[in-house]
Protein backbone atom coordinates (compact mmCIF):
# COMPACT_ATOMS: atom_id res chain seq x y z
CA UNK A 1 0.00 0.00 0.00
CA UNK A 2 1.26 3.68 -0.71
CA UNK A 3 1.99 5.85 1.94
CA UNK A 4 0.41 8.75 1.71
CA UNK A 5 1.96 12.19 1.27
CA UNK A 6 0.58 14.71 4.41
CA UNK A 7 1.92 18.11 4.73
CA UNK A 8 2.52 19.58 8.44
CA UNK A 9 0.45 22.61 9.06
CA UNK A 10 1.72 24.83 11.94
CA UNK A 11 -1.18 25.33 14.60
CA UNK A 12 0.81 27.30 16.82
CA UNK A 13 3.87 27.93 17.45
CA UNK A 14 5.15 25.15 19.49
CA UNK A 15 2.79 22.25 17.57
CA UNK A 16 2.60 20.70 14.10
CA UNK A 17 -0.34 18.53 12.98
CA UNK A 18 -0.88 16.44 9.94
CA UNK A 19 -4.59 14.80 9.34
CA UNK A 20 -5.49 12.39 6.47
CA UNK A 21 -8.18 10.90 5.00
CA UNK A 22 -11.55 12.56 3.40
CA UNK A 23 -11.74 14.45 0.18
CA UNK A 24 -11.01 12.57 -3.46
CA UNK A 25 -10.19 9.05 -1.03
CA UNK A 26 -14.11 9.26 -0.11
CA UNK A 27 -15.45 9.49 -3.61
CA UNK A 28 -13.19 6.75 -4.13
CA UNK A 29 -14.30 4.70 -1.93
CA UNK A 30 -18.47 5.15 -2.66
CA UNK A 31 -17.20 3.03 -5.70
CA UNK A 32 -16.65 0.11 -2.96
CA UNK A 33 -19.38 0.82 -0.47
CA UNK A 34 -22.44 1.43 -2.84
CA UNK A 35 -22.08 -1.76 -4.12
CA UNK A 36 -21.75 -3.59 -1.80
CA UNK A 37 -24.38 -2.35 0.23
CA UNK A 38 -26.51 -2.84 -2.90
CA UNK A 39 -25.52 -6.42 -2.67
CA UNK A 40 -26.20 -7.21 0.55
CA UNK A 41 -29.98 -6.03 0.57
CA UNK A 42 -30.90 -8.91 -2.23
CA UNK A 43 -30.98 -11.17 0.38
CA UNK A 44 -33.08 -9.45 2.79
CA UNK A 45 -36.02 -8.64 -0.05
CA UNK A 46 -35.18 -4.88 -0.62
CA UNK A 47 -33.51 -5.51 -4.13
CA UNK A 48 -35.95 -7.66 -6.48
CA UNK A 49 -33.91 -10.57 -7.92
CA UNK A 50 -35.55 -12.31 -10.70
CA UNK A 51 -33.33 -15.52 -10.70
CA UNK A 52 -35.95 -17.95 -12.70
CA UNK A 53 -35.84 -20.89 -10.63
CA UNK A 54 -31.89 -21.04 -9.35
CA UNK A 55 -31.77 -19.50 -6.28
CA UNK A 56 -28.50 -18.81 -4.88
CA UNK A 57 -28.11 -18.70 -0.97
CA UNK A 58 -28.16 -15.84 1.03
CA UNK A 59 -24.33 -15.96 2.57
CA UNK A 60 -23.61 -16.08 -1.25
CA UNK A 61 -24.88 -12.41 -1.64
CA UNK A 62 -23.25 -11.30 1.72
CA UNK A 63 -19.60 -12.84 1.07
CA UNK A 64 -19.37 -10.61 -1.99
CA UNK A 65 -21.45 -7.83 -0.53
CA UNK A 66 -19.62 -7.60 2.48
CA UNK A 67 -16.08 -7.58 1.35
CA UNK A 68 -16.27 -4.59 -0.69
CA UNK A 69 -18.76 -2.74 1.98
CA UNK A 70 -16.34 -2.99 4.31
CA UNK A 71 -13.43 -1.13 2.32
CA UNK A 72 -15.74 1.32 1.15
CA UNK A 73 -16.46 2.23 4.84
CA UNK A 74 -12.76 2.63 5.72
CA UNK A 75 -12.08 4.63 2.68
CA UNK A 76 -15.00 6.58 2.80
CA UNK A 77 -15.01 7.49 6.82
CA UNK A 78 -11.32 7.29 7.82
CA UNK A 79 -9.39 9.58 8.96
CA UNK A 80 -6.31 9.27 10.94
CA UNK A 81 -3.18 12.08 11.79
CA UNK A 82 -0.65 13.08 14.23
CA UNK A 83 -0.18 16.21 16.11
CA UNK A 84 3.52 16.85 17.44
CA UNK A 85 4.00 19.16 20.79
CA UNK A 86 6.77 20.62 21.69
CA UNK A 87 5.31 22.89 24.56
CA UNK A 88 4.33 19.26 26.26
CA UNK A 89 6.55 16.76 24.71
CA UNK A 90 4.04 14.77 23.21
CA UNK A 91 3.76 12.58 19.98
CA UNK A 92 -0.22 12.19 19.72
CA UNK A 93 -1.42 9.94 17.08
CA UNK A 94 -5.26 9.04 15.90
CA UNK A 95 -6.99 6.93 13.71
CA UNK A 96 -10.97 6.36 13.65
CA UNK A 97 -13.95 6.50 11.22
CA UNK A 98 -14.80 10.54 11.02
CA UNK A 99 -13.71 10.87 14.86
CA UNK A 100 -11.01 9.24 16.49
CA UNK A 101 -11.18 6.59 18.20
CA UNK A 102 -7.74 4.90 18.50
CA UNK A 103 -4.80 7.73 20.08
CA UNK A 104 -1.56 6.89 20.95
CA UNK A 105 0.79 9.06 22.94
CA UNK A 106 4.82 9.06 22.67
CA UNK A 107 7.24 11.34 24.70
CA UNK A 108 8.91 13.65 21.88
CA UNK A 109 12.37 12.35 23.49
CA UNK A 110 12.08 8.97 22.38
CA UNK A 111 13.10 10.52 18.91
CA UNK A 112 16.44 10.94 18.10
CA UNK A 113 16.52 11.77 14.35
CA UNK A 114 14.48 12.68 11.43
CA UNK A 115 15.31 10.56 8.79
CA UNK A 116 14.89 10.68 4.88
CA UNK A 117 15.32 7.33 3.20
CA UNK A 118 14.60 6.16 -0.24
CA UNK A 119 11.85 3.92 -0.97
CA UNK A 120 12.13 2.90 -4.76
CA UNK A 121 9.07 2.00 -6.73
CA UNK A 122 7.48 -0.11 -9.15
CA UNK A 123 5.84 0.58 -12.72
CA UNK A 124 2.86 1.73 -11.09
CA UNK A 125 4.05 3.50 -8.63
CA UNK A 126 6.65 6.30 -8.46
CA UNK A 127 9.84 6.62 -6.16
CA UNK A 128 9.13 8.04 -2.81
CA UNK A 129 11.24 9.76 -0.11
CA UNK A 130 9.80 8.97 3.36
CA UNK A 131 10.41 11.43 6.40
CA UNK A 132 10.44 9.61 9.86
CA UNK A 133 11.11 10.20 13.31
CA UNK A 134 13.06 7.39 14.56
CA UNK A 135 14.86 6.76 17.93
CA UNK A 136 15.97 3.39 19.61
CA UNK A 137 13.37 3.77 22.61
CA UNK A 138 10.17 3.65 19.65
CA UNK A 139 9.05 0.59 18.46
CA UNK A 140 8.26 1.93 14.91
CA UNK A 141 8.88 5.13 13.73
CA UNK A 142 6.74 7.98 12.55
CA UNK A 143 6.34 8.47 9.14
CA UNK A 144 5.89 12.33 8.83
CA UNK A 145 5.12 11.97 5.51
CA UNK A 146 6.50 10.10 1.85
CA UNK A 147 7.00 13.14 -1.01
CA UNK A 148 7.43 11.63 -4.21
CA UNK A 149 10.34 14.88 -4.74
CA UNK A 150 13.36 14.54 -3.03
CA UNK A 151 13.57 18.54 -2.96
CA UNK A 152 10.06 18.49 -1.37
CA UNK A 153 11.67 15.77 0.80
CA UNK A 154 14.47 17.32 2.08
CA UNK A 155 12.86 20.72 3.21
CA UNK A 156 9.94 18.22 5.23
CA UNK A 157 12.97 17.26 7.33
CA UNK A 158 14.90 20.09 7.40
CA UNK A 159 12.15 22.36 8.44
CA UNK A 160 11.16 19.28 10.85
CA UNK A 161 14.36 18.75 12.06
CA UNK A 162 14.81 22.71 13.25
CA UNK A 163 11.47 22.73 14.64
CA UNK A 164 12.62 19.68 16.92
CA UNK A 165 15.89 20.25 17.18
CA UNK A 166 17.20 16.86 16.51
CA UNK A 167 19.56 15.67 14.19
CA UNK A 168 19.13 15.42 10.44
CA UNK A 169 19.56 11.60 9.00
CA UNK A 170 20.04 11.49 5.20
CA UNK A 171 20.27 7.59 3.85
CA UNK A 172 18.79 8.32 0.73
CA UNK A 173 21.73 8.35 -1.27
CA UNK A 174 24.30 5.70 -1.22
CA UNK A 175 25.91 6.85 1.72
CA UNK A 176 23.99 7.85 4.97
CA UNK A 177 24.91 11.85 6.01
CA UNK A 178 24.23 12.96 9.16
CA UNK A 179 23.62 16.40 10.36
CA UNK A 180 22.95 18.23 13.66
CA UNK A 181 19.99 20.73 13.49
CA UNK A 182 22.06 24.15 13.27
CA UNK A 183 23.78 22.93 10.97
CA UNK A 184 21.57 22.87 8.03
Amino acid sequence: MKEPYMPLVKIDPDTLESRSGGGCVSLFGLLFLLPGVFIMQIPLGLVPLDTEGASLPWYFFVLFGLPFAAVGTVLVFGRYGFTIDRRRGMVRGWKGLLVPMKRTETLLGLYESVRISHKPGDKNSPDTFPVELAGPGVKKPLLVGCPPDYTEARRMAEDLSRFLDKQLEDSSAAKRVVREAGRL
